[in-house]
């Protein structure tokens, strides 16, 4: 079997929902489902003439498994064990939060080797690494309202909500070949699935769903176990099992779902199961619904396997168990190394300052407007504050009779609207050493308002150090300084009637 490995990161929010309702709640997986990759590949690939699109999509020989969230050590992940427990006020002594330890401790337990808590409590629903990292990944909410096509306008009582994933997490996804298959078909795969920006999940039309894949080198398989008086299997991804001799499904696995001449001991099996349908894009129908074992379950059996070893256990179950494998459905771990303990602890546990920072987020146009504009922000606050400071310097000497009027602020204001920039502004408008004497509010019967005194000091005068000290500082600033002033200026300073 061959192998295939690919990060997914996400461009935009990403809208995967547990379910195809359209009313209620809408939550959102934590993963990639198996089937959002081959819909991917099916956009690009379906109709080619190089591939035979039955083989490729339905014959469960190519199998696009789920992709489940890279953690912040970039280790790839794993649904945490549903016999993983522990007691329900515990923390780590180190993290001081629940954890997945670094040593053994009689609080934390894998209940399919045996033991007891007294409180109970299982991590569903959480992600570990083979370090040990224990984490769930980021979600948003978004408040939306459906648009009335007939009006463009909102349509009444029609608001709703989409939980999604964040922007910036990534994701590992892997597609098994069986050795029949074409080797062609691997170098196509690559070529359409990393051929440019993907789209993934619901709202693809809008704001969400924006993807970009890249291939990356065979990842490191998790450690396996040896034969241990009974066996265990773990379900890397949700199984949906059939009745033998009916062919109903089912929601408790028998040891012939998995080619075992064992019984299954409910005692040390943890499993959770779930109901869903399928949206077919193509026939615009739902899909048959169905019943799986979810993912993270574990099963175990007891007996002596007639003879049968784990190496040969994990070759007969190497493809998968139950229907759908083409989607990722029906993938097995047998006697993994995390499941071998009654105590688990993981001594190479990253501590938290050594993983990594946020997840950078993604660069495109949105984006980059948004942070333009958080810049420009600043700025005019900072413009306002020195406006401000200006403001308060000079309200001694224009609180006085025959200060400028409104309409001669509203010439300055234009005159630093016009201007190409602040050292301009000062040699145009106030500049005292110009040989010319033809500063703007040095002469004619324009100076004499701005030649009032205080301490003294003309208003022109102190004007023409504030703002030259503020070319000098802040020239990014000084021209929206100047315009927020004399704005600020005519509705405070100004004399009344004129």
């Amino acid at each position: 079997m061959r192998r295939l490995f690919f990060e997914v990161e996400l461009l935009s929010d990403t809208v995967l929902p547990v379910n195809a309702a359209t009313e209620g709640p809408r939550q959102c997986l934590s993963y990639i489902p198996g089937s959002v990759m081959l819909g991917v590949a099916a956009a690009r690939m379906y109709s080619s003439s190089d591939v035979d699109p039955f083989m490729l999509f339905h014959s469960g020989k190519v199998r696009f498994l789920p992709a489940y969230p890279i953690g912040a050590d970039r280790g790839h992940s794993l649904p945490v064990p549903l016999s993983y427990h522990h007691e329900k006020d515990w923390k780590d002594s180190e993290l001081k939060k629940v954890a997945l330890p670094k040593e053994p401790t009689a609080e934390f337990r894998n209940f399919a080797m045996g033991g007891s808590l007294n409180r109970p409590k299982n991590l569903e629903g959480k992600f570990f690494t083979a370090n040990g990292l224990l984490f769930d990944p980021e979600k948003v909410m978004s408040l939306k309202t459906a648009i009335d096509p007939s009006t463009g306008r909102v349509d009444e009582s029609k608001l709703f909500a989409y939980e999604a994933l964040r922007a910036g997490t990534k994701f590992l996804a892997r597609i098994h070949l069986d050795d029949d298959v074409p080797t062609t078909v691997d170098q196509a795969l690559v070529d359409e699935l990393t051929g440019g920006v993907v789209s993934l999940g619901r709202s693809r039309s809008a704001e969400f769903g924006r993807a970009n894949i890249s291939q990356v080198d065979r990842v490191q398989d998790w450690p396996e176990s040896g034969y241990n008086d009974g066996l265990l299997i773990y379900a890397y991804s949700d199984l949906a099992l059939y009745e033998p001799e009916s062919g109903a499904p089912t929601l408790e696995p028998k040891p012939e779902h998995f080619g075992l001449d064992m019984e299954v001991d409910w005692d040390r099996t943890f499993i959770r199961t779930r109901r869903y349908s399928t949206i077919n894009a193509k026939r615009k129908k739902p899909d048959l619904e169905r019943q799986v074992v979810c993912a993270g379950s574990v099963i175990a059996f007891k007996g002596n396997g007639a003879g049968m070893d784990p190496a040969s256990m994990r070759a007969s179950m190497e493809r998968g168990v139950g229907a759908y494998l083409a989607e990722g459905l029906g993938q097995v771990m047998v006697q993994p190394g995390f499941l071998e303990q009654e105590l688990p602890f993981f001594p190479e546990r990253p501590d938290e300052d050594e993983l990594e920072g946020a997840a950078e987020p993604p660069r495109d146009e949105l984006v980059t407007w948004l942070e333009d504009r958080v810049k420009l922000n600043r700025k005019k606050e900072h413009a306002w504050d020195l406006a401000n400071e200006w403001l308060a310097n000079i309200k001694g000497h224009v609180n006085k009779s025959g200060g400028p009027s409104k309409s001669a602020w509203s010439f300055v204001a234009q005159a630093a609207a016009t201007a190409k920039d602040g050292k301009t502004l000062v040699q145009e408008l106030l500049e005292s050493g110009r040989k010319d004497g033809k500063a703007l509010l040095r002469k004619g019967v324009r100076q004499e308002p701005w030649k009032v005194k205080h301490k003294g000091a003309t208003l022109v005068d102190r004007l023409e150090k504030l703002v030259g000290n503020g070319v000098k500082n802040r020239p990014d600033i000084v021209l929206a300084a100047v315009q927020i002033l004399a704005r600020q200026a005519i509705k405070e300073l100004s004399p009344k009637g004129q």
